[in-house]
């Protein structure tokens, strides 16, 4: 049966704090008795006096490097130890209190009180003093702090020699403040044959922590062991029960069922020994066990979940802890069960997935793909093709221990497919298809595409397209005429580097056409038709573009609208004729919010007695 030695503070507050200092150096019964006492440093107590009050104070001659020890025989009564004129403060606090005199020779003050409240009392008590010399008490070295979890730590040391006769003295607080010969010690070791202690901890808090040896009559220096920080408390992480057992299991990897132990705690960890590419299997004897997996230092999760708990290891290796619980809610138990663990060489070779492509070009192209777990212990096979058949005469392979290829010299303006698979040395999956893509014309100059126009009146019309890829280099021209000809006598032309035109004085009532072409320096293209259009009849004009107010222009969040008529309706269009925001109106004013319209050019049809005017606006 194993040992487990266990210390809990239940109430963590009260254990972290040492003891106040307080100045107690009134004495309302003034000094008793009235000679001086010397002890004689044999390492016993001396009883002063037997009729001692609280609120008395006696004098005390003393010697250099000497531990003393104060005491009265009312388990409350506190202490405060000064000079000879009660102006510097010693040490302080409920009895027992413990001064080491260091180079402090002569008479000094010993007050006695029932409290810390500096209180009197009119009732007899003995009064006590030990001395002994503080250099006999050797204090423990080779301090550590090793098994962190988010609510447990193993503490220890190397023995004293001599083994102090008192066991050890522990002081943990949580902040670097180190404590002195009179500081209460806020742990006690429970045999002075152990020089180890499983501590109970809170998460994701740094602790400092020193130990001292106490030899009875006297104690030794405080040693400090440094500081120790535990991770957060993540999914059951913690074991207050700590390391069992100490070793490290390694397991034989021959698909079997292997114990770890058979004793085990829930609120326990084991520390195994893995390597990647491994399926293991964790399981406990009791069925609605909660097991997590952790990396050596329990400040990641690599997988959790009730028993059996099954994990691949892909790439992880070394050390991992198996944590044990009762539940997810990280429940314990101090009661045996059998902990398990089975590992097994994963032989199935699993296929990418998620495959996508990237970076289009005229002639290249990036394709990618999310990994398998395991990961192909031989990387990957890519295929493409102009056929939709991996296995076509001209499709084209290559290999990559990447996620991703590049594929070059491709075909402008063609359409591709493309698929990926896993090689597992020995085997390979299937091939997995990303699809297809087309790649862009070749470079040069292309013609815009969609041509279509809107805001038409009787006099104005705007007309747009869609930029080619790639656009060119100098803008595009426009054209329209009366005549279904741009070469056409009384065709009217204008140049610009936008993807839209603004068409004025046209007649009303009147179809025109329309074109658009390229121009890439020296060279342009074709005419692109974008049909034609008619104007509205003429009108008495009650809709002057003049007396419409569109403010501010350029605008950023709010575009604000008045007219000298109602206004029954805006539209906004974005420059491929797409309506982004439509309103109602019935108004002679209005607001639109176009704080979510992207940045860009955008015209806006505003509607009156069956009429309608366009205005661009420049969104910010």
């Amino acid at each position: 049966m194993k040992k487990r030695i266990t210390l809990f503070c239940l109430l963590a507050f009260l254990c972290f704090i040492p003891n106040a200092i307080a100045q107690c150096t009134s004495a309302t019964y003034g000094l008793f008795p009235a000679n001086t006492f010397t002890p004689n440093c044999s390492g016993n107590y001396e009883t002063i006096t037997s009729q001692s009050y609280a609120g008395e104070y006696s004098n005390v001659n003393v010697i250099a490097n000497k531990q003393y020890s104060f005491s009265s025989s009312v388990s409350t009564d506190y202490i405060t130890i000064t000079n000879a004129t009660g102006t510097v403060v010693y040490a302080s606090g409920t009895q027992p209190v413990i001064w080491d005199s260091g180079s402090t020779t002569g008479v000094i003050r010993y007050y006695l009180h029932s409290n810390a409240s500096c209180g009197s009392e009119q009732v007899e008590r003995s009064r006590y003093i030990r001395c002994a010399d503080a250099s006999n008490c050797v204090p423990p070295s080779n301090l550590a702090v090793s098994n962190i979890t988010s609510n447990s730590c193993k503490m220890t040391w190397t023995a004293a020699s001599p083994v102090p006769s008192s066991n050890y003295d522990i002081y943990i607080v949580t902040t670097n403040n180190a404590p002195n010969a009179n500081s209460t010690p806020t742990l006690f070791s429970t045999t002075n044959l152990t020089t180890s202690l499983s501590l109970n901890v809170a998460a994701g808090t740094t602790y400092y922590y020193w130990i001292r040896s106490n030899c009875g009559a006297t104690t030794g220096v405080w040693v400090s062991g440094g500081s120790f920080t535990t991770p957060p408390a993540l999914i059951c992480n913690g074991a207050i029960y700590g390391l069992y057992p100490n070793a490290t299991f390694t397991p034989a990897c021959t698909g079997s069922t292997e114990q770890i132990v058979a004793d085990a705690y829930a609120g326990e960890y084991s520390n195994v020994n893995v390597l990647s590419n491994k399926q293991y299997t964790f399981t406990s004897s009791v069925s609605t066990d909660f097991i997590t997996i952790t990396n050596a230092t329990g400040t990641a999760i690599l997988a959790s979940g009730l028993t059996p708990l099954t994990w691949l290891s892909g790439t992880t290796s070394g050390v991992i802890r198996y944590h044990l619980n009762t539940n997810s809610s990280c429940g314990t138990q101090s009661t045996n069960r059998v902990k398990s663990i089975t590992c097994a060489t994963i032989s199935i070779c699993n296929a990418p997935t998620q495959l996508f492509y990237d970076g289009l070009t005229s002639t290249t192209n990036n394709i990618a793909w999310v990994a398998p777990i395991l990961a192909p212990s031989n990387g990957y096979i890519y295929c493409y093709s102009t056929v939709n058949d991996p296995f076509s005469a001209n499709a084209i392979t290559g290999t990559t221990t990447e996620t991703y290829a590049e594929l070059n010299n491709l075909s402008p303006n063609t359409t591709y497919y493309f698929w990926v698979k896993s090689n597992c040395g020995t085997t390979q999956t299937d091939w997995v298809s990303g699809g297809s893509f087309t790649t862009y014309p070749a470079s040069g100059c292309n013609a815009p595409t969609q041509l279509f126009y809107d805001g038409l009146t009787s006099t104005t019309n705007n007309i747009a397209w869609v930029a080619p890829i790639p656009a060119p280099s100098n803008g595009y021209i426009y054209c329209y005429s009366t005549v279904n000809d741009p070469f056409s006598a009384n065709a009217i032309t204008g140049t610009t580097t936008e993807t839209y035109a603004e068409l004025n004085n046209l007649s009303p009532n009147t179809t025109y056409y329309f074109w658009v072409k390229s121009i890439c320096g020296t060279t342009q293209t074709d005419w692109v038709s974008g049909s034609s259009f008619t104007t509205q009849m003429l009108t008495n004009e009650s809709f002057s573009i003049k007396n419409l107010k569109l403010y501010p222009n350029p605008v950023k969040d709010i575009l604000n609208l008045s007219f000298n008529n109602e206004i029954t309706a805006v539209s906004i269009y974005n420059l491929l004729g797409k309506e982004v925001v439509t309103k109602s109106v019935n108004s002679n004013e209005t607001s639109i919010d176009v704080a979510g319209l992207a940045s860009g050019t955008y015209l806006v049809k505003v509607t009156s007695n069956n009429e309608v005017k366009t205005v661009k606006i420049i969104k910010e």
